[in-house]
């Protein structure tokens, strides 16, 4: 029995060798990318969403996804989901042409103006972007300055929905957390339904989630605090 049992612990392996080689070089090609900027978003989009996809950076010993891209790749997280989301929706000449930072907020952008818009890619390409001063201009001669202005206008106005797009971890699961308790049938049904949004920010060298509750019964804050508390929890395992 003793012998069998020994077997049976000495058959567990760790990660594969070959598996491991192959992660590692994606890691030196997709450095080697991220030095050349957005010439080369679309190919280093491609490879990092191939890294995700192998769950490798769990075998690191790093809290989260975005920790350990912050670590290995030596730029922020950001970048690296812009990349990521770009690539998944545009091809690569497009990248090229229009720039990785520009698309990236042609697709913010969508989802405030056309959220049910399919695929995603040709509705950016022929959207229409409304300015501050009340122009529109085609997304495709629009600056970077225009459409971050205009997303700035449309957030600023209460136009813009929240998206978890860029949210780190933590932050899409506090949204969920809190939905599921501001629910409007656990709030009084004479008081407005209770608002949560939220956005990331880069700050302090890591990626934050900035969260705005508003009409909320002062009953539901022992709600919120135990929402908090338990997202605060998972994200420390």
């Amino acid at each position: 029995m003793a012998a069998r049992g020994d077997a049976k612990a000495t058959s567990k392996k760790g990660p594969d060798p070959a598996a491991k080689a192959a992660v590692a070089k994606k890691v030196e090609v997709l450095k080697d990318l991220l030095v050349r900027g957005d010439t080369t978003a679309w190919r280093a989009g491609r490879l990092y969403e191939e890294l995700v996809k192998t769950n490798a950076w769990k075998d690191t010993g790093a809290p989260s996804l975005d920790d350990w891209a912050a670590a290995e790749f030596g730029v922020d997280e950001i970048s690296l989901r812009r990349y990521r989301r770009v690539a998944g929706e545009f091809t690569e000449r497009q990248v090229k042409m229009l720039t990785a930072s520009k698309l990236d907020l042609g697709l913010s952008l969508l989802a405030i103006l056309q959220p049910a818009a399919t695929p995603r890619a040709p509705a950016v390409l022929r959207m229409t972007v409304p300015l501050p001063d009340g122009r529109e201009v085609p997304f495709r001669t629009a600056t970077v300055l225009q459409l971050e202005e205009a997303l700035e206008s449309l957030r600023i106005s209460g136009a813009a929905g929240e998206s978890d797009d860029l949210l780190p971890e933590s932050g899409a699961a506090l949204r969920v957390k809190l939905e599921q308790e501001l629910s409007p049938g656990k709030a009084k049904n004479a008081l407005p339904a209770p608002g949560v949004s939220m956005r990331a920010v880069h700050r302090d060298g890591k990626l934050r989630t900035l969260v705005t509750l508003r009409d909320i019964d002062a009953e539901l804050l022992v709600k919120v605090g135990q929402a908090l508390a338990k997202v605060g929890a998972a994200r420390a395992k």
